[in-house]
């Protein structure tokens, strides 16, 4: 039996990335309207209708979603600009 080149993600690994996808876009919604002060771990669960615990598994917390936040307003001025 092969293996394929580039074997099908989980539903697990789909799941996380659209869970990743929504909490950048709530985040980014909370800075637009209150500021880069008013962003919170519970503000951003709650407003997700998550846990706190989905922001630490997949951003490490607080700093690694504003680091996300910060590569994907980039990478999306890159795209604007091309």
């Amino acid at each position: 039996m092969t293996k394929l080149a580039n074997p099908p993600r989980s539903i697990r690994d789909q799941g996380r990335d659209a869970m990743r996808r929504a909490l950048l876009e709530i985040a980014g919604q909370v800075l637009l309207e209150d500021g880069v002060h008013a962003l919170s771990t519970r503000k951003l669960s709650q407003r997700a209708g998550a846990s706190t615990t989905a922001i630490y598994t997949l951003f490490g917390g607080k700093e690694g979603l504003l680091e996300a936040l910060y590569i994907e307003g980039f990478a999306r001025l890159g795209e604007a600009m091309r």
